[in-house]
């Protein structure tokens, strides 16, 4: 089995690594054995998503690729990621989609943000490192177009649809660095990238945020995991 997260290493890397392997052995994120961040047995559980999911922005249909179901290994990986600080699940779930996933063309690979508070509450920005290691194996440029101006309290912690799209209005702005050119570009290609996709609000506000500053932009989305 291909472990995702560790690619091929220098002499020395894989020596410092076996030293580290010894004292800080990685763990399955799913079961606890000791070994990848995925065993073999938890990686053959996962359920993939391959066809995409069409959400409305009101101005555009926008399809959303996702990897795979957010349940059983996925749902740890994400959970190890996001609340435990496995930075190196980053970097697998960005493998994970390049080898498994149909990731439609694009010109600009764009991460949805965290609110800086969050960032730093957590250490790193789990997408902006998903989406920075995607966008170096495909060679295409990462840019942060979005700055994310609300700090709330986690999506995933509020279940109704009508909600979830109320207190996602307007928590995007424009990177005031990458403004005008966001502006004057045309046409092109964006692909928003998240960690978790469910009723498709994050997405959309993103995406009506970059059309309201340039609507010729084309807009479509990745997410690892599909709620």
């Amino acid at each position: 089995m291909v472990d995702f997260a560790n690619p091929r290493q220098s002499p020395f890397t894989f020596f410092v690594q076996i030293v580290l392997e010894f004292f800080a052995p990685t763990l399955c994120c799913h079961c606890g054995k000791v070994g990848l961040l995925l065993c073999a047995k938890c990686f053959s559980q996962i359920t993939y998503t391959p066809l995409p999911h069409t959400v409305d922005s009101g101005t555009s249909c926008i399809p959303i690729f996702t990897v795979a179901q957010y349940d059983g290994p996925i749902r740890s990986l994400i959970t190890s990621m996001k609340f435990l600080g496995v930075k190196a699940v980053c970097n697998y779930l960005a493998d994970l989609a390049i080898y498994t996933t149909s990731i439609p063309p694009f010109d600009i690979i764009c991460p949805i943000p965290l609110h800086p508070k969050r960032k730093n509450e957590r250490g790193f920005d789990q997408v902006e490192l998903i989406a920075s290691k995607l966008a170096k194996h495909l060679q295409k440029p990462c840019v942060p177009l979005l700055v994310r101006t609300k700090y709330l309290t986690a999506q995933s912690s509020v279940s109704n649809k009508q909600q979830r799209f109320a207190r996602m209005h307007d928590i995007y702005k424009i990177n005031e660095k990458y403004s005008q050119k966001v502006r004057h570009i045309y046409p092109i290609k964006i692909l928003l990238v998240d960690d978790v996709f469910t009723t498709g609000a994050t997405i959309i506000s993103a995406a009506q945020t970059l059309n309201a500053h340039n609507p010729h932009l084309v807009i479509s989305g990745l997410c690892i995991a599909r709620d």
